[in-house]
């Protein structure tokens, strides 16, 4: 084999190896695989001892229109957990859960009632998506964009309809017995791997009957982690 020849041999070994690369190995050529930022991401999300929520939910394509129908702000301080709950961006209801006691109010009312506890912190900081990957029939790391001041991993799931109830158990089955599957972004911190903000958007739900079907999109933005955050009883 001449020089040239065999250069030229070398040259296309490598290229073909830098192919395979890129198209096989998760993560190699420089860009992290959905695996293993998850793996990094449930790690670090189980560091979090207090947070801030905004959760809101909107239905899409129903044949009234669309439009944002409930939103909910929820703070979380170790055990301690504070929710106030907006319809139609009114307020609608508050909770307070401190010290093992539960303390609501409802809408209209500066009254508060101490309660049965049936909230904690625990169903609130455990978003439901930690087997997204499993539950998927495709994930795609969509590279690195800018959240919130924040450079964020931008993951995307594909969610086939017989997952979707696995995915989101706090949905009743019956809402979700003829969906249409459900597409689901997170972002997650480069470089501390905290969730940073997910989106979902679940296909053909059953609203009520008067309105019958439309896309239920879930937004679930994440702030003030490890922060300083006081929840104080309020009676």
């Amino acid at each position: 084999m001449n020089t040239r020849t065999g250069r030229a041999a070398v040259i296309s070994i490598a290229i073909l190896l830098v192919v395979t690369c890129l198209l096989i190995l998760p993560g190699c050529g420089g860009e992290k695989g959905v695996g293993d930022i998850w793996q990094n991401m449930l790690k670090a999300d189980r560091t979090i001892r207090s947070m801030h929520m905004d959760i809101i939910m909107s239905y899409e394509n129903t044949k009234f229109g669309s439009g944002q129908i409930e939103g909910t702000a929820v703070d979380i301080s170790g055990d301690n957990v504070h929710l106030q709950k907006y319809i139609f961006g009114l307020d609608f209801a508050e909770v307070v859960l401190v010290n093992g006691k539960q303390y609501s109010r409802t809408m209209g009312s500066d009254k508060w009632t101490e309660t049965a506890v049936n909230i904690s912190a625990q169903s609130y900081a455990e978003t439901g998506i930690s087997n997204l990957p499993a539950l998927s029939s495709s994930s795609e790391n969509q590279g690195v964009e800018t959240l919130g001041g924040a450079s964020a991993y931008h993951l995307t799931f594909t969610i086939p309809p017989e997952n979707v109830n696995s995915v989101f158990s706090s949905v009743p089955a019956t809402e979700l017995a003829a969906n249409g599957g459900a597409k689901v972004d997170v972002w997650i911190d480069k470089d501390t791997f905290f969730t940073l903000k997910y989106e979902a958007l679940i296909s053909n739900v059953l609203i009520t009957q008067q309105i019958g079907y439309a896309d239920r999109r879930m937004v679930n933005t994440v702030s003030k982690i490890n922060e300083d955050i006081t929840i104080n009883a309020p009676i």
